[in-house]
C-alpha cells in the first residue's frame, strides 16, 4: 500500500505499506515523557512535561447524510484501456564487437532461469551471503531452482548478458559437475563475471574464447551431490578458476556481488528517465523529508543521509546518536526530530545552505531532548504549524517545536491513511472506530466524518474513498455532514487508490471481484467516465498527479518477487503508456514507498531492492518514440 501525503515546497509523499493491522480497543498505558537534563544551545529544555490535555469528547459524531437515492455504481460498461509502451525496448541492443568489447558491450542483464524476468521461478535470489553451518562459510552465490511445479533437473540455463566465455568445463566442480564463467564488459570498459555451476556435463558445449549473447543457453541444471539446482554467482575476480562457491568471510568484501540485486539495479539504472540509483543496503529505509531546496533526508541502515535530488550524491549527517530508529523533518521550523534506540527524542537544527559544503559531513546542532517510550511509537507526523505528533498503536501525543506537550488523543487502532494540506492534517481509521479526523493549528484532533478510507482534497471537500463507496465532506463548514456520492463495493481498500484531478474532481483506481476500473469523478461528485484496465496493469494500485499528468503505479507480486510498473494515463483516449518497470527478488513490502518532487520527479524505493529517481516525462517521451 502506498500512502499519499503533501508537504510544503511542492513535495508530495507517497509512503508505501507503513501501517500494519490495528490492535483492539483497550485501556492503554500512557506514553510517558520525562525531561532529560540537556544543555540546549538555543531553545531551552523544558523543565517539566505538562499533564496531557484530554481530547474533548465530541457531542455529536458526524454521520453520513441519509441520501434518499444514492447513486449506485452503474452496470459495468467501462471502456477497455489499451496498454502501449515497452521501456525494455529502449535498453536492448545487438552486440557490436570491437577492440574494446571483444563480444560487444552489455546492454541489459536478464535472469539465468526463465529469462528475461524469471517470473515463473520461485527459488532464487534470497540466499546470497548466508552463513552455512555445514561448510562453516558464507554462500558466495544464489541457489536457483527451475520453473515452479517442474523438475529442476534438465532446466535450461542462460547467459545473463552479452559476454566472453572465460571458463567452460563439463566437470569443473568434479562430482558437483559442470561450470561456465562469462565475462561481461560495460561501455565504460569495466567488467563483471557471471558464474553458472552444477551444470549437466553433457550440456556444457561452450569453449573459452567463444562469445555468447544475452539469453543464449550455456547449459542445463545437472545432478550434483545435493538436490539439483543452479549455483549462480556474479563477481569481479577469478575469471579462469571456479573456486568453491563459499568463502570464509563476507563475500562482498572480496569481489562477490549479490547477483539478483545487481541484475535489477543494472536494469533500473539503464531504464529511460532514471536519473540515478542506489543499491539495496538494509531494511527500514525511510524518506524523512526535505533538507533544503535541492536535497532530502534518507534514513538508511539506522543512519541519516542528505541526498541530492538531481544526482543522488549523499552526505552523512553528524550528531551524537549512533542508531536512528525513525526521524522527521519539520520544514516549518527547520528542525529535524530523531528517535533513537534508547528512548531519546532529540531535536536538531537543520543548517542553512551557506553553513555547510557538499564535500564534508554536516554537523547538526542539538536543540533539546526528552525521553519517551520509544517501543510504543511507530510513526512521527508533522504538525501544521511546526512540531510533531508521536503516533503509537493506541494514542497520539503532540509536541510543539520546543518539546512541550500540546495534547494527546486516544486511538482505537492505527490510522489507515494521512493527508497533509497547507491548512491542516487529516487522518482516517477504517474498521473499528472508523472515521476521519482533522488537526489544525495546535488543537487536538476533531472528528469530521464517521467514514474512513483513502483521503484526498479537491476543491472545498475532503473526499473519502471507503470500502462501500465514495463520500465527501466540507471541513470548513461546522458540523458538515458526510455525503455519499455513490456506492462502490469492491476488494480491500489496500488494492485501490484516489488522486485529485488537475481540473477538479478525483480519479479512482477501483478493483472489485469482476473488473478493475479507473473512474473519473467530476467536481460535482458525478461519474464522468469508467475505463477497465487489463490484467497487465493489475496489482496494488496507486495514483499520483504530477502537474498536468497522472500516473498509475502498479505493485505486482509473482512467486517470491515484486515488480513495480508505472503507467502514464491518457484518459480521453483510454490508454495506458508503460513508462517504467522494475523490481526485486527479495521483496520487503513494508519498505516500498514513493515520493514526488516539484511535480517532475518520482523517488521510488522498491522494498528489498533499488532506490532510484525517475523523470517520468523523459521516460514517456522515449517509450512514445518507440511506439511511433
Amino acid at each position: 500500500m502506498f500512502i499519499l501525503l503533501s508537504i510544503r515546497q511542492s513535495l508530495v509523499i507517497l509512503i508505501l505499506l507503513l501501517f500494519l493491522s490495528g490492535c483492539a480497543d483497550s485501556a492503554p498505558t500512557p506514553v510517558v515523557m520525562v525531561t532529560t537534563a540537556v544543555s540546549p544551545t538555543q531553545t531551552p529544555t523544558p523543565t517539566h512535561t505538562p499533564s496531557p490535555t484530554s481530547t474533548p469528547t465530541p457531542t455529536v459524531t458526524p454521520s453520513p447524510t441519509s441520501t434518499p437515492s444514492p447513486t449506485p455504481t452503474p452496470t459495468v460498461t467501462a471502456v477497455p484501456l489499451t496498454i502501449s509502451g515497452n521501456p525494455r525496448l529502449a535498453q536492448l541492443s545487438d552486440p557490436m564487437p570491437d577492440g574494446r568489447y571483444p563480444c560487444g558491450a552489455v546492454d541489459l542483464f536478464d535472469f539465468p532461469i526463465d529469462p528475461p524476468h524469471a517470473a515463473r521461478v520461485s527459488r532464487g535470489g534470497g540466499d546470497f551471503g548466508v552463513f552455512r553451518q555445514r561448510y562453516d562459510k558464507y554462500h558466495a552465490g544464489e541457489d536457483w531452482g527451475g520453473i515452479s511445479n517442474a523438475s529442476n533437473l534438465g532446466t535450461p540455463v542462460y547467459s545473463i548478458g552479452h559476454g566472453l566465455v572465460t571458463y567452460a568445463e563439463p566437470l569443473g566442480w568434479g562430482r558437483d559437475q559442470g561450470v561456465v564463467i562469462v565475462q561481461h564488459t560495460f561501455k565504460d570498459n569495466s567488467t563483471i563475471l557471471s558464474f553458472y555451476g552444477h551444470l549437466d556435463p553433457d550440456s556444457v558445449t561452450l569453449y573459452p574464447g567463444e562469445c555468447v549473447t544475452r539469453g543464449q543457453q550455456v547449459g542445463e541444471i545437472g545432478q550434483p551431490r545435493t538436490v539439483p539446482h543452479l549455483h549462480f554467482e556474479m563477481r569481479t575476480q577469478s575469471p579462469y578458476t571456479p573456486l568453491t562457491g563459499y568463502w570464509a568471510t563476507d563475500p562482498t568484501e572480496v569481489g562477490w556481488i549479490w547477483p539478483s540485486q545487481a541484475i535489477w539495479e543494472q536494469r533500473i539504472a539503464s531504464a529511460p528517465g532514471v536519473l540515478w540509483t542506489r543499491p539495496f543496503h538494509a531494511t527500514n529505509t525511510q524518506f524523512v523529508g526535505n533538507f533544503d531546496d535541492e536535497s532530502f533526508i534518507l534514513l538508511e541502515d539506522q543512519q541519516l543521509l542528505r541526498m541530492n535530488w538531481s544526482n543522488g550524491r549523499s552526505q552523512s549527517l553528524q550528531f551524537d546518536i549512533e542508531e536512528v530508529n525513525t526521524a522527521l523533518s519539520d520544514s516549518q521550523k527547520n528542525q529535524l526530530y530523531i528517535i533513537d534506540g534508547s528512548g531519546l527524542l532529540s531535536a536538531y537544527k537543520i543548517p542553512d545552505s551557506d553553513e555547510f559544503t557538499d564535500t564534508v559531513p554536516i554537523n547538526l546542532e542539538l536543540l533539546w531532548q526528552i525521553e519517551i517510550d520509544h517501543r510504543r511509537v511507530t510513526q512521527l507526523k508533522p504538525l501544521p504549524e511546526g512540531g510533531l505528533i508521536l503516533v503509537s498503536r493506541t494514542k497520539m501525543i503532540a509536541l510543539d517545536s520546543t518539546g512541550e506537550q500540546l495534547w494527546q488523543h486516544e486511538l482505537t487502532q492505527r490510522p489507515f491513511e494521512w493527508l497533509i494540506t497547507p491548512e491542516a492534517i487529516y487522518f482516517s481509521i477504517v474498521g473499528n472506530g472508523q472515521g476521519v479526523w482533522r488537526i489544525q493549528n495546535a488543537n487536538p484532533p476533531h472528528i469530521i466524518s464517521s467514514v474512513g478510507g483513502h483521503l484526498t482534497q479537491s476543491g472545498e471537500h475532503i473526499w473519502i474513498y471507503s470500502g462501500g463507496g465514495l463520500y465527501w465532506v466540507n471541513p470548513n463548514i461546522e458540523h458538515s455532514e458526510t455525503e455519499l456520492l455513490f456506492e462502490l463495493p469492491g476488494k480491500s481498500l489496500q488494492w485501490g487508490d484516489m488522486t485529485p484531478l488537475p481540473a477538479g474532481g478525483v480519479l479512482l483506481a477501483h478493483p472489485d471481484s469482476t473488473i478493475s476500473r479507473l473512474i473519473t469523478v467530476s467536481p460535482r461528485g458525478e461519474i464522468q467516465q469508467q475505463a477497465a484496465y487489463p490484467e497487465a496493469a493489475e496489482g496494488k494500485q496507486r495514483l499520483i498527479t504530477l502537474g498536468e499528468h497522472i500516473y498509475l503505479v502498479s505493485e505486482q507480486s509473482v512467486q517470491n518477487s515484486t515488480n513495480i510498473v508505472i503507467f502514464k494515463l491518457d484518459l480521453p483516449a483510454s490508454k495506458l503508456q508503460r513508462v517504467f518497470s522494475g523490481g526485486t527478488r527479495t521483496p520487503i513490502s513494508t519498505d516500498t514507498w514513493l515520493s514526488a518532487f516539484e511535480d517532475s520527479l518520482l523517488l521510488l524505493n522498491i522494498g528489498g531492492g533499488t532506490l532510484f529517481n525517475l523523470n517520468p516525462t523523459i521516460a514517456s517521451e522515449v517509450t512514445l518514440q518507440l511506439i511511433e
